[in-house]
């Protein structure tokens, strides 16, 4: 993400950052959505009770990165 200082902000009408505005929540919901179907793959494999214990380690370090970053993703989308 990107950050504006207060002269960039001044050029800028209350229509236009509402559009920013929501084009940044869609984003967000956008980015939330992709990562919360990642881990329901991820649940799925790991449900598989033939899954060798090297890949299932792997997977659930996959998995805990995701969460940490769907995590962050929530934060982000809470700040005002």
């Amino acid at each position: 993400m990107f950050a504006l200082n207060n002269s960039q902000m001044g050029t800028y009408t209350k229509d236009e950052g509402t559009k920013l505005n929501t084009l940044l929540e869609k984003t967000f919901d956008t980015e939330k959505g992709f990562l919360k179907a990642t881990l329901n793959e991820y649940e799925e494999v790991l449900g598989d009770k033939d899954l060798a214990p090297t890949t299932s380690i792997i997977l659930n370090k996959q998995k805990n990165i995701i969460l940490s970053n769907l995590k962050t993703v929530k934060v982000l989308a809470d700040v005002d």
